[in-house]
């Protein structure tokens, strides 16, 4: 975000010290799972993997990217940020 001018240094840092309140645990990923949804979404794997941790714990999905949102929406996950 910084290299595209959308948050300036000051704004980056305060992301950070916010990062560091999530707390955050190591989990398996179901690999066959997150195959499944990146061949039927055409999707990256390591957002598959995401999806489908959130799908397993049913946590909900935190991220800015949008095509991202979309697919978690279509299977059900609640993203954050979504009213």
């Amino acid at each position: 975000m910084l290299k595209r001018d959308r948050i300036d240094l000051k704004q980056a840092k305060a992301c950070l010290v916010s990062y560091k309140e999530i707390p955050i645990k190591l989990v398996e990923v179901d690999f066959y799972q997150s195959l499944e949804i990146g061949a039927k979404f055409r999707i990256f794997a390591y957002d598959s993997f995401l999806l489908s941790c959130a799908i397993a714990h049913h946590t909900p999905l935190m991220t800015l990217d949008e095509p991202l949102k979309a697919v978690a929406r279509h299977l059900g996950i609640v993203v954050l940020g979504d009213d």
